[in-house]
Protein backbone atom coordinates (compact mmCIF):
# COMPACT_ATOMS: atom_id res chain seq x y z
CA UNK A 1 0.00 0.00 0.00
CA UNK A 2 1.37 3.73 -0.64
CA UNK A 3 2.20 5.83 1.91
CA UNK A 4 0.74 8.73 -0.25
CA UNK A 5 -2.91 7.11 -0.35
CA UNK A 6 -3.67 8.61 2.75
CA UNK A 7 -4.39 12.43 3.54
CA UNK A 8 -2.12 14.18 5.56
CA UNK A 9 -4.11 16.44 7.51
CA UNK A 10 -1.97 17.20 11.31
CA UNK A 11 1.64 18.23 11.11
CA UNK A 12 2.07 14.95 13.28
CA UNK A 13 1.21 12.61 10.74
CA UNK A 14 2.83 14.92 8.11
CA UNK A 15 6.37 13.80 9.73
CA UNK A 16 5.60 10.42 10.91
CA UNK A 17 4.55 9.62 7.05
CA UNK A 18 7.13 11.62 5.60
CA UNK A 19 9.92 9.03 8.14
CA UNK A 20 8.04 6.25 7.08
CA UNK A 21 8.83 7.20 3.11
CA UNK A 22 12.35 7.62 3.74
CA UNK A 23 12.60 4.02 5.44
CA UNK A 24 11.47 3.00 2.14
CA UNK A 25 13.62 5.09 0.48
CA UNK A 26 10.73 5.98 -2.20
CA UNK A 27 11.43 9.38 -3.84
CA UNK A 28 7.90 9.46 -5.34
CA UNK A 29 6.57 9.14 -2.05
CA UNK A 30 9.06 11.71 -0.66
CA UNK A 31 7.97 13.84 -2.87
CA UNK A 32 4.75 13.79 -2.36
CA UNK A 33 5.37 15.51 0.90
CA UNK A 34 5.88 18.82 -0.58
CA UNK A 35 3.71 21.69 -2.18
CA UNK A 36 5.16 22.44 -5.88
CA UNK A 37 7.11 25.15 -6.23
CA UNK A 38 8.83 24.25 -2.83
CA UNK A 39 12.18 25.39 -1.36
CA UNK A 40 15.46 24.18 0.26
CA UNK A 41 17.21 26.29 2.20
CA UNK A 42 20.97 25.81 3.56
CA UNK A 43 24.04 28.22 4.55
CA UNK A 44 25.51 26.80 1.04
CA UNK A 45 22.74 27.28 -1.38
CA UNK A 46 18.98 27.81 -2.20
CA UNK A 47 16.99 25.91 -4.54
CA UNK A 48 14.00 25.75 -5.78
CA UNK A 49 11.92 22.70 -7.21
CA UNK A 50 9.16 23.35 -9.55
CA UNK A 51 8.78 19.98 -11.19
CA UNK A 52 8.21 16.58 -8.80
CA UNK A 53 10.38 14.86 -11.46
CA UNK A 54 13.34 16.76 -10.26
CA UNK A 55 12.73 16.88 -6.75
CA UNK A 56 12.52 12.77 -6.74
CA UNK A 57 15.78 13.34 -8.80
CA UNK A 58 16.82 14.85 -5.59
CA UNK A 59 15.77 12.10 -3.33
CA UNK A 60 17.03 9.35 -5.41
CA UNK A 61 20.37 11.18 -5.50
CA UNK A 62 20.18 11.10 -1.66
CA UNK A 63 19.27 7.69 -1.68
CA UNK A 64 22.52 6.46 -2.72
CA UNK A 65 24.09 8.65 0.13
CA UNK A 66 22.07 7.24 2.64
CA UNK A 67 22.18 3.33 1.92
CA UNK A 68 25.93 3.98 1.25
CA UNK A 69 26.36 5.02 5.03
CA UNK A 70 23.73 2.18 6.21
CA UNK A 71 21.50 5.18 7.49
CA UNK A 72 18.23 3.48 7.44
CA UNK A 73 15.80 5.49 9.06
CA UNK A 74 14.86 8.90 10.55
CA UNK A 75 12.59 9.89 13.11
CA UNK A 76 11.62 13.05 13.71
CA UNK A 77 10.99 14.69 17.69
CA UNK A 78 9.00 17.63 16.89
CA UNK A 79 10.40 20.81 19.01
CA UNK A 80 8.18 23.57 18.50
CA UNK A 81 4.65 24.04 15.85
CA UNK A 82 3.40 27.72 15.19
CA UNK A 83 0.22 28.61 13.43
CA UNK A 84 1.38 31.73 11.37
CA UNK A 85 -2.06 31.65 9.72
CA UNK A 86 -4.91 28.89 9.97
CA UNK A 87 -3.42 27.46 6.37
CA UNK A 88 0.49 28.11 7.36
CA UNK A 89 2.33 26.43 10.30
CA UNK A 90 5.89 26.64 11.25
CA UNK A 91 7.82 23.24 12.84
CA UNK A 92 11.16 22.68 14.24
CA UNK A 93 12.05 19.30 13.87
CA UNK A 94 15.09 16.87 15.08
CA UNK A 95 15.61 14.08 12.83
CA UNK A 96 17.65 11.65 14.86
CA UNK A 97 18.99 9.31 11.78
CA UNK A 98 19.64 5.57 12.82
CA UNK A 99 20.98 2.69 11.39
CA UNK A 100 18.98 -0.65 10.68
CA UNK A 101 19.64 -1.12 14.61
CA UNK A 102 18.14 1.42 15.80
CA UNK A 103 21.23 2.74 16.52
CA UNK A 104 21.24 6.64 16.69
CA UNK A 105 24.00 7.92 14.29
CA UNK A 106 23.49 11.64 14.26
CA UNK A 107 20.79 14.30 14.69
CA UNK A 108 20.21 18.02 13.12
CA UNK A 109 18.20 20.45 13.22
CA UNK A 110 15.40 21.68 10.61
CA UNK A 111 12.86 24.28 10.47
CA UNK A 112 9.93 24.14 7.76
CA UNK A 113 7.07 25.85 6.33
CA UNK A 114 3.88 24.25 5.77
CA UNK A 115 0.32 24.98 4.03
CA UNK A 116 -2.49 23.14 4.14
CA UNK A 117 -4.49 22.27 0.68
CA UNK A 118 -7.52 22.87 -0.44
CA UNK A 119 -7.77 18.98 -0.07
CA UNK A 120 -6.61 19.89 3.74
CA UNK A 121 -3.65 18.20 3.11
CA UNK A 122 -0.31 19.64 4.93
CA UNK A 123 2.43 19.94 2.34
CA UNK A 124 6.60 21.11 2.99
CA UNK A 125 6.76 24.55 1.19
CA UNK A 126 9.66 25.13 2.50
CA UNK A 127 12.75 23.29 4.40
CA UNK A 128 15.57 24.56 6.01
CA UNK A 129 18.38 22.94 7.08
CA UNK A 130 20.40 24.52 10.45
CA UNK A 131 22.80 22.02 10.55
CA UNK A 132 22.80 18.79 8.80
CA UNK A 133 25.75 18.86 6.53
CA UNK A 134 28.01 19.81 9.89
CA UNK A 135 26.78 16.93 11.75
CA UNK A 136 26.70 14.57 9.27
CA UNK A 137 30.42 15.84 8.52
CA UNK A 138 31.49 15.44 11.97
CA UNK A 139 29.32 11.69 12.02
CA UNK A 140 31.64 10.79 8.67
CA UNK A 141 34.65 11.77 10.73
CA UNK A 142 33.94 9.28 13.53
CA UNK A 143 33.77 6.58 11.06
CA UNK A 144 36.71 7.85 10.20
CA UNK A 145 35.00 8.48 7.00
CA UNK A 146 36.35 10.62 4.14
CA UNK A 147 33.84 11.32 1.95
CA UNK A 148 31.25 14.34 0.06
CA UNK A 149 28.27 14.62 2.28
CA UNK A 150 25.10 14.46 0.20
CA UNK A 151 24.61 18.44 -0.96
CA UNK A 152 20.43 19.19 -1.15
CA UNK A 153 19.58 20.92 -4.22
CA UNK A 154 22.82 20.87 -6.04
Amino acid sequence: MSLNNHPISSVNDLFDSYSAAFELLEAKTLAFHYHLPCYFITDEAETVFTEQSKLEGMFNQAKHFFRKYHIEKMEPEIWNKRSLTSLITEVKVIWHYKNANGTLLYSCDYHYILKLTEQKEQKIVTSISLNEKARMDAWLKTQNIVSKTLQIGK
